[in-house]
Parts: structure tokens; C-alpha cells; sequence
């Protein structure tokens, strides 16, 4: 009898869990990382764990050979009305192999700042 119960409340169990489903919480695609003065000349890599981005202030380097097939994508950044840089992740500028480059267009990088 007590295998009986255990099993149908096992079951029970799983039953009840499927109306729980796992979800996975992605990272929001739109976010704020501060001023531009907040940031030296160089590579700033504190975003990386968080939104896995790099903050770059200084031109960056396009590959012609190697490994990489492709320099890495930018998102689109832009400054809010208060002066804070906002990263969008939902619009990246890519620059296939023989096509193209996006870097130059609106978005793809702050300047003047």
C-alpha cells in the first residue's frame, strides 16, 4: 500500500510541476552604462559578466587575417537626454567578409564625446 501512495504522489508531483515550467531570465536588451567620462581610454571589461559587452574607448582594430572570420559586432549605443550612454543589444552592426561594413552608420559608435 505504501508503494502504491508513494508512486501516485510522485506522479501527483509531476503533475503539479508542469504547470511551474522552467524559464530561463535573459539579461534586458536595452540598458544604461553610465558617462562617457566614466570611462578611460582602453578596454573596459565590468559589463562583460553582466550584458557581455566590452566598453571600447579608442578605434578598434579590424582583423584582416587569423582565426576570426569577422571583426566583432558592435551594438547600438546613444546617449539619452541626460547624458548617459544607452546600449541597445537588440540592434547590432556587423561587418561580414566582403560585404559592407555597418560601423560607420548612425548607432554603431559615439562620437565626439
Amino acid at each position: 500500500m505504501a508503494a502504491v501512495l508513494g508512486t501516485l504522489g510522485v506522479n501527483l508531483l509531476m503533475f503539479l510541476r508542469f504547470f511551474f515550467p522552467r524559464a530561463l531570465y535573459e539579461p534586458k536588451t536595452k540598458f544604461l552604462i553610465g558617462y562617457p567620462s566614466d570611462f578611460g581610454f582602453g578596454v573596459d571589461t565590468k559589463f562583460q559578466k553582466d550584458f557581455r559587452i566590452w566598453v571600447v574607448r579608442n578605434t578598434e582594430g579590424i582583423n584582416f587575417e587569423g582565426p576570426a572570420p569577422r571583426p566583432m559586432d558592435r551594438a547600438h549605443v546613444e546617449l539619452n537626454p541626460e547624458g548617459q550612454i544607452v546600449v541597445d543589444l537588440s540592434h547590432l552592426y556587423s561587418w561580414p567578409k566582403g560585404d559592407p561594413s555597418q560601423f560607420g552608420d548612425p548607432g554603431a559608435i559615439l562620437r565626439n564625446v
